[in-house]
């Protein structure tokens, strides 16, 4: 149905490849470069000697190195500093990583959670199932890939995995990105089958038919990626010292390069995007044009426009930029290099950024397709799965299913949760308080990092004061005995307590980066972490407010427990579900992106500083500890807030909530996070392992200062003893 509209843009397709062809013929051997271009004063009248571009020789480890700057050749054309300054620049080493990482962190769990879903709990498969199972495997898949990249570029684009792990990653990486693509027009087709063409549609739509469809497509993608496996992708180069892997490339097969990516770009992205907007387009039409009588109907069909506009703009977005400035940048070889002789590494670079830009997409087809598709949750909730958290609400309270029951009442909720808040008190609780007391009272000079510490400190505290409720609760069976008011604060604290640590660490780790790349800045003094910290609680108190505001406490009427937090009326699901969401987008993943890119930019400083053997030592257990904070950051708040944003997605959606288990989990798990930041952020100092060592001996800082001159004095003396005077006489000396 929809071959006669595409067929234009196949026309118009084999129109612009044999343009290409032509306008190639001629500057074929002039054109140096693939992606990032070199070019380099040369006479153009002599022959270029080609034994002098290619004179790499391959490493033991297959990695495709030169054998260094001296295997250069004097004629040999040099980076453009556009190129240059990109491959070293913060924006490729840190910006991108960071955010790879992020994208990361939070996709894979999330496209495993539906990937589990698709596959164990739809009987029959349809074929839109189907469909959504591969584009959460290719999501997966890329995903999984990520790490190579983000390893890549935070070691300053430098390749060390070797010549066949890089081709391997370069295909897969394409591989994956236009099956994505291929995938999503296969959605559009069968959304406009089901929408348009209901009853003709039905010998089509079928789970064979679907199932070959989507072999069809990862085959397609393979085979567009197999030229990438087939030739060399990593090149060393000399003025960076560094071996680039799939950014530059050698002269070699410049023209099937270029005649590549062109076909490449046009066949696996432009022609689905043609074919997704055609598809959406008609379904939004077809909708619009609707007229409905019966209740509800009308509420449904603006569901669906909504959705259909939602997941055309995110698909167009994604991959729309990252595509065109693929095909812009080789389309600009012909006029840049054989006219002007500039290399067109800006487009390249902008082509890097956007692709890294692209990635969300595997991170928003979960909650677009999955999670916010009607007829998802259709199939889901024909198999007569336990709805859990919310459950059925009547005019005394809420009845949960069997699921619900299995979690309230299980070990996991009575026994394992107050185990864990036990710990968190008694190791919390008095290391928190002797954190503040020594920065309170024992701490002379308020550095801004100080300041942050004993906030983040107060944070701590604040929460942990309150878990004996939360341990007596837990052990009450789940059964809620303090009132609403309790309640209310228990859960206002719990939550302002989690984002108002994440936003002190974020906090932290600006100023010590701060500290490592200007140590010599002195501003932002005491004065502004004062008011950085004053207004990170204000708004955290404000954040906070939407909690007070609707009920906490529901009782279970088929359990006969009242439950603080854990049951969500579904009356409320829709303000529940929409203050956590924006409250784990933006709570959680801005402040975590800072993280990553300072702590980031800190390794990089300290490991270009390792050049003196004296330091290294001292710089290797800086790296060291800056890793374990990152580390335990990520641990502790990208679980629970993953989860968070997965459970309310699915209880806004309707859908059934398997996973509540797991996201009850994580919330507890992270308060450890209370008991753990005075080890990692306190006694980590030296200077306060020593404050607290005067304070368990009642040194008062008069005698520690007493102490510490003595101490110099009599190093001094030592050291001063005997001389040498200018007479040649020996001797001791009284101050």
């Amino acid at each position: 149905m929809w071959l006669p509209k595409a067929l234009p843009a196949l026309l118009a397709l084999l129109v612009l490849l044999a343009c290409a062809q032509v306008s190639a013929g001629a500057d074929a051997n002039d054109s140096l470069i693939r992606t990032f271009l070199r070019i380099g004063p040369f006479d153009a009248s002599e022959p270029i000697n080609l034994s002098h571009v290619d004179d790499r020789v391959m490493d033991s480890k297959g990695s495709g190195r030169h054998r260094g700057p001296n295997a250069t050749h004097p004629d040999r054309p040099l980076m453009s500093g556009v190129a240059l300054s990109f491959l070293e620049g913060p924006v490729s080493t840190v910006l991108m990583p960071s955010f790879y990482a992020l994208v990361c962190l939070i996709s894979v769990p999330i496209n495993i959670s539906a990937l589990l879903a698709f596959s164990r709990r739809i009987r029959p498969k349809k074929p839109a199932a189907i469909y959504m199972l591969n584009l959460a495997s290719a999501d997966l898949l890329f995903a999984l890939l990520l790490p190579f990249k983000i390893s890549y570029h935070f070691s300053g684009n430098n390749w060390i995995f070797g010549e066949a792990l890089c081709r391997v990653v370069t295909a897969a990486f394409y591989w994956n990105m236009y099956c994505s693509v291929l995938l999503i027009a296969c959605i559009s087709v069968d959304r406009l089958l089901a929408v348009v063409y209901p009853i003709d549609s039905l010998a089509w739509r079928r789970p064979r038919n679907a199932t070959i469809a989507c072999a069809s497509m990862w085959v397609l993608s393979l085979a567009g990626s197999l030229p990438l496996v087939l030739s060399e992708q990593s090149l060393y180069v000399s003025e960076l010292k560094i071996t680039t892997c799939h950014d530059v490339q050698s002269s070699q097969l410049m023209w099937e390069y270029k005649l590549y990516f062109l076909l490449l770009s046009c066949l696996l992205f432009f022609l689905p995007l043609l074919i997704t907007v055609v598809s959406y387009g008609k379904v939004i039409w077809s909708l619009s044009r609707v007229h409905c009588g019966v209740p509800g109907c009308s509420r449904r069909r603006t569901r669906a426009m909504v959705m259909a506009l939602t997941v055309l703009v995110i698909f167009v977005l994604c991959f729309m930029p990252t595509n065109c400035l693929l095909l812009a940048h080789y389309l600009q070889f012909h006029q840049g290099v054989t006219t002007t002789q500039e290399a067109p590494d800006g487009s390249y670079a902008m082509y890097l950024v956007f692709l890294c830009v692209g990635s969300l997409n595997c991170l928003l087809d979960p909650l677009v397709y999955y999670f916010g598709s009607s007829q998802c949750q259709k199939q889901l909730s024909t198999e007569n799965l336990p709805r859990g958290i919310p459950g059925i609400e009547s005019r005394d309270g809420v009845s949960v299913e069997s699921y619900g029951r299995g979690t309230l009442c299980g070990r996991l909720t009575t026994v394992f949760f107050p185990v864990v808040y036990i710990t968190v008190f008694v190791v919390g609780l008095p290391a928190n308080a002797l954190a503040i007391w020594v920065f309170l009272f024992r701490t002379k000079k308020k550095h801004p990092s100080s300041i942050f510490m004993a906030n983040l400190a107060v944070a701590d505290l604040l929460f942990v004061i309150w878990v004996p409720l939360k341990i007596a609760y837990h052990l009450n069976g789940n059964d809620w005995v303090y009132g609403e008011s309790l309640c209310k604060v228990l859960v206002a604290f719990f939550y302002g307590n989690m984002y108002c640590s994440i936003a002190f660490i974020a906090c932290i780790s600006v100023q010590r980066c701060k500290a490592v790349l200007h140590p010599l800045d002195k501003r932002g003094g005491s004065g502004a972490a004062v008011g950085v910290s004053a207004a990170i609680w204000l708004l955290v108190w404000l954040i906070t407010v939407p909690l007070y505001l609707y009920d906490q406490q529901v009782l279970v009427t088929n359990l006969g427990i009242r439950t603080c937090h854990d049951v969500t009326r579904p009356s409320q699901k829709e303000t529940a579900a929409g203050y956590f969401l924006t409250m784990g987008t933006l709570g959680f993943i801005v402040p975590a992106l800072v993280c990553i890119v300072s702590y980031a930019l800190m390794l990089k400083a300290l490991r270009k500083s390792m050049t003196d053997p004296t330091i290294t030592r001292m710089r290797r257990k800086a790296v060291a500890l800056i890793v374990i904070v990152l580390v335990m950051f990520l641990v502790c708040f990208t679980p629970s807030n993953v989860m968070l944003l997965v459970h309310y997605s699915l209880l806004l959606s309707g859908s059934p909530n398997t996973l509540y288990g797991a996201y009850v989990t994580t919330l507890c798990l992270a308060s450890l996070n209370s008991c753990l930041d005075p080890f990692l952020y306190y006694f980590i100092s030296e200077d306060f392992r020593e404050h607290v060592k005067n304070t368990f001996l009642c040194r008062s800082e008069r005698a520690v200062e007493r102490m510490r001159v003595s101490f110099s004095a009599l190093k001094f003396s030592k050291k001063s003893s005997t001389y040498t005077s200018e007479s040649g006489n020996t001797g001791s000396t009284d101050c």
